[in-house]
């Protein structure tokens, strides 16, 4: 399953999965931080790597310096 996550600079927060949009840079390097306070960053395409979403549990799909808005896909799969 998946659900795409809009955060922006004017809405930051992602009260779900409880991450925080930090920062796009002008090569589109994008900083989130996460609800532990790990601070994450990557480019469009990469996974943040860490505890709580695993290797491949959130991706950045797009990221946008100029506009200050980012889109994530969040991946999971469910358990029966």
């Amino acid at each position: 399953m998946s659900r795409e996550i809009h955060l922006s600079i004017r809405q930051p927060i992602d009260s779900d999965i409880k991450i925080r949009l930090v920062s796009i840079a002008d090569d589109s390097t994008t900083t989130i931080r996460l609800s532990s306070g790990e601070v994450l960053s990557g480019k469009p395409e990469d996974y943040f790597s860490c505890g709580q979403f695993g290797s491949s549990g959130l991706q950045l799909v797009s990221a946008s310096h100029g506009t200050g808005t980012a889109i994530f896909r969040q991946m999971w799969s469910e358990t029966k």
